[in-house]
């Protein structure tokens, strides 16, 4: 299986805003980033967030991206194979 790794990063926008980007490597080809702003009021209300300063919720949220976005790509992935074995099987 190819090797995938998902790196998320984040910064500050304003006062108020912050900037989440995600980039999926795969065998070394990097895919576009994609951006997600968040509101830092809407990062505090987010119940699985337990961080009590701004660095360590982005910290926490970064985290969970990261892990999201790497179990979806695996699993779409791992489907895939799947549908092309099934259609192998069926084609013989």
């Amino acid at each position: 299986m190819s090797q995938i790794t998902v790196r998320t990063s984040y910064s500050k926008i304003d006062k108020r805003t912050f900037r989440f980007d995600t980039v999926i490597t795969v065998q070394g080809v990097q895919g576009i980033p994609q951006t997600q702003l968040v509101d830092k009021r809407e990062l505090r209300s987010l119940r699985f967030i337990t961080a009590k300063n701004d660095d360590d919720r982005c910290e926490q949220f970064a985290k969970f991206l990261n892990d999201t976005v790497e179990m979806k790509v695996k699993r779409a992935i791992s489907n895939t194979i799947m549908k092309v074995q099934l259609l192998g099987k069926e084609a013989a």
